[in-house]
């Protein structure tokens, strides 16, 4: 009797020694579909990143990664409603420099804390704006832009995906620097068709969409916003050539809320690194102007974190603020 009781005690031991493994087993992550929130619309430079990267990461976890477009406020529903999501790995947040280190001091009220409410993954890509005319536009070089600008002030118009986004800051900050006055119009949508057919004059476009359309001769560089010149438009000056000090580079990143296990976090970061050595991704990027990121997720967290004050204190030198 006693022979039995101690069988029975040592299967019913082993099989609770058991059960956690077996419920970490079933319930190990990814075990569903990955959201990866994209706070733009479709077809614009982060859209097609996030499309490229959630495919490979997709593979590489063995799980879908399905894109979940939620534009908005220039960026800043999507970005809230990452932020508010369940921290347990199944919500990234496709993040980029303007909703993530510009908006937060550029608008007095912010329905997310940049800082506080994300966890840095992997800096996943750095990218430059170009700033594109229009084939009707009589200039063709920065110098011609900025004499037309001053001969007719106001005069010149130029579009942005939003008050507060990259391209309308960067705008602001050449405006100032060249000393002439422009007209914003910001759109909710991308805003390359008007461009192409004259209804706006200018406007900065990341090289991922603007390549391809230089090439084809639909629009027309006349600068690029980066520090040094890009491999893909060697003939286009930086706007450090005419403005020493301008600096404009952007970055695309991975995100997820705060409060997400950090294992998730690692793995994350692990397998996108993976992704981004591959030479197809590589040349994929490279084609788009592109420069691949990669890292760990600590050394993310402190560029990001040096990469959000930089920012501050140029929005803060341009009085660029909206209430």
């Amino acid at each position: 009797m006693f022979d039995i009781d101690r069988r029975r005690f040592t299967l019913l031991a082993a099989a609770a020694g058991a059960a956690p493994r077996l419920a970490f087993a079933q319930n190990a992550w990814p075990s569903r579909p990955i959201r990866m929130v994209v706070p733009f619309g479709a077809g614009m430079s982060i859209d097609a990143l996030a499309r490229l990267l959630g495919d490979g990461l997709g593979k590489s976890l063995g799980q879908t990664v399905i894109v979940d477009n939620k534009p908005g406020a220039a960026g800043l529903i999507g970005t809230a409603d990452a932020a508010r999501s369940a921290p347990d790995g199944y919500t990234l947040l496709a993040g980029v420099t303007s909703v993530m280190s510009m908006s937060p001091h550029v608008y007095t009220k912010m329905p997310y804390q940049a800082l506080q409410d994300f966890t840095p993954i992997v800096r996943t890509a750095n990218f430059a704006f170009v700033l594109l005319a229009g084939m009707a536009q009589p200039y063709k070089t920065l110098p011609e832009l900025i004499q037309q600008a001053k001969a007719k002030p106001t005069s010149i118009d130029y579009a942005s995906v939003g008050v507060g986004t990259a391209p309308h800051i960067l705008m602001e900050m050449f405006a100032s620097l060249a000393d002439v006055k422009l007209t914003h119009i910001p759109y909710k949508s991308p805003f390359l068709s008007d461009l192409m057919g004259g209804q706006v004059a200018i406007g900065f476009e990341p090289t991922t969409t603007a390549i391809p359309l230089i090439r084809s001769g639909k629009v027309r560089a006349l600068a690029i916003g980066s520090k040094a010149r890009n491999p893909q438009l060697p003939d286009v000056p930086t706007l450090s050539e005419f403005f020493p000090g301008f600096e404009g580079d952007n970055w695309h990143g991975l995100f997820a809320p705060r409060g997400t296990p950090d294992t998730v976090i690692q793995l994350v970061n692990t397998e996108m690194n993976r992704v981004l050595q591959t030479n197809e991704i590589k040349s994929r990027l490279a084609d788009l102007g592109l420069q691949p990121g990669g890292g760990s997720s600590s050394e993310f967290r402190d560029y990001f974190r040096a990469d959000y004050a930089r920012w501050g204190e140029v929005i803060r030198q341009f009085n660029i603020r909206i209430d």
